[in-house]
């Protein structure tokens, strides 16, 4: 939909001659008139009300038009952007829309600038000293595209009938039949990230709904360990959990979770690359993924994470999502017992593993459990090459038997889970 030109208009001067009150009359009837037409009165400010047309050139030969309608006054800045055709090409492809609101909108003599997150559109771009051009950069979901606005309307392009989709982009490849069958044998793994659409679709239909949401970190762990070192074991633990409850399957790891503030850096973003999130952005990303797989039919969504700064916003977010959905047979359990580093290092010593404190942020629990896993995570060649592979007070030679306590460690670790997941359930 396009809009009717506007006019601009600049109020007449009007003198009334000394003794006639019939110009006094005039100017009031020119007044309103004035003001029946949109039309500002301001002798400084005139209102603007324009339309501006520019073309965008796709690599696959569709060219597309753009019309932003401005209207300021002298208090107020507006834009409003169409796409008048049907785009059919692989790119951007869309239908025909108008009048979409923008927002951040900077209007001034030379310069013009805008947002459209809904068309995910950018906009910067300078105002000719005639004001008869906006030459700018024009970003469409990411990709930039220089433009030239005039306010003359363009002619529809002369685009293809039919242009050659990119295979797998296509709008069918992106909308498979949901009721379609799974044409070859399934996949055994219980991390969705490991498994199809179709897979996790027919395990949910076959009562495996309940999801494990595990919650790690990237920081510092001391000279040794990988800064993954929460997600790699997660990794494992989760493995165990998930095979012991039957009916669970397992979220990819959300690897990102507070770790300190940014400016001026704490705790251990002091260290080079740990990575941390704010607690209102970590807690909206728990929503946002617990409300994916609620979407999906699971009913039990499980939160666990490996890390002390994790806790506190899983607690909040179960508590706060569990009063959202009370009457939507969905159920949210934060399980803090997964993480209580006292009792493992109290279990550890009935296997013989008695550390002391170097001051590290490092110990046999995380570097065993890493081990099991992939030994180069914790540097075990160098280390022994540099005849410093210990942890604590402990050696962690021989390999094998290290290895063999991660793994009894992982099974100790996902009992105690799996039988917090159970009470907690039986308490709901």
């Amino acid at each position: 939909m396009l809009r009717k030109p506007a006019y601009f208009c600049s109020p007449n001067v009007i003198t009334k001659p000394p003794g006639q009150s019939t110009m006094k009359k005039i100017f009031t009837l020119i007044t309103i008139l004035f003001s029946l037409t949109n039309c500002s009165v301001d002798k400084d400010t005139a209102s603007i009300n324009e339309d501006w047309y520019a073309e965008i050139k796709f690599a696959d030969g569709f060219t597309d038009q753009i019309v932003i309608h401005i209207a300021t006054t002298d208090t107020i800045k507006s834009v409003t952007v169409d796409f008048p055709l049907k785009n059919i090409g692989s790119i951007w492809g869309h239908e025909p829309f108008s009048d979409v609101d923008v927002a951040k909108t900077t209007i001034d003599e030379d310069n013009i600038s805008f947002i459209a997150h809904d068309l995910e559109l950018d906009f910067e771009g300078k105002i000719n000293s005639t004001k008869s051009e906006i030459v700018g950069r024009l970003v469409l979901s990411g990709n930039p595209y220089d433009v030239v606005f005039t306010k003359t309307k363009l002619p529809n392009p002369k685009n293809p009938t039919t242009i050659e989709q990119v295979p797998g982009l296509s709008s069918q490849a992106g909308s498979p039949d949901l009721a379609m069958k799974i044409p070859i044998e399934k996949s055994n793994s219980l991390f969705t990230e490991e498994l199809t659409w179709l897979e996790i679709r027919d395990a949910i239909k076959n009562s495996k709904t309940t999801i494990i949401i595990p919650t790690g970190g990237i920081e510092q762990n001391g000279s040794y360990l990988a800064t993954g070192k929460h997600n790699y074991v997660l990794k494992n633990v989760t493995d165990s959990i998930a095979h012991k409850l039957g009916n669970a399957l397992i979220a990819p790891i959300i690897q990102f979770v507070p770790e300190g503030n940014h400016s001026p850096p704490t705790s251990h973003m002091k260290y080079s690359g740990t990575i941390s999130l704010q607690e209102s952005t970590y807690e909206q990303l728990l929503k946002d993924i617990a409300s994916s797989y609620k979407a999906h039919g699971f009913k039990i969504i499980i939160f666990i994470g490996d890390s002390g700064g994790n806790q506190w916003g899983m607690y909040v977010v179960s508590k706060e999502l569990n009063s959202q959905w009370k009457n939507d047979n969905c159920k949210v359990l934060y399980i803090p017992e997964y993480y209580d580093n006292y009792r493992i290092a109290q279990w550890l010593k009935t296997q013989g593993i008695k550390e002391v404190d170097t001051g590290v942020h490092d110990n046999f629990q995380y570097t065993s459990q890493m081990m099991a896993l992939d030994p180069t995570l914790v540097r075990m060649k160098q280390r022994i090459a540099s005849g410093n592979f210990t942890v604590n007070g402990i050696n962690l030679q021989p390999i094998d038997k290290t290895i063999e306590l991660g793994k009894k460690l992982c099974n100790y670790q996902a009992d105690i889970t799996v039988d917090a997941i159970n009470k907690a359930l039986k308490n709901k």
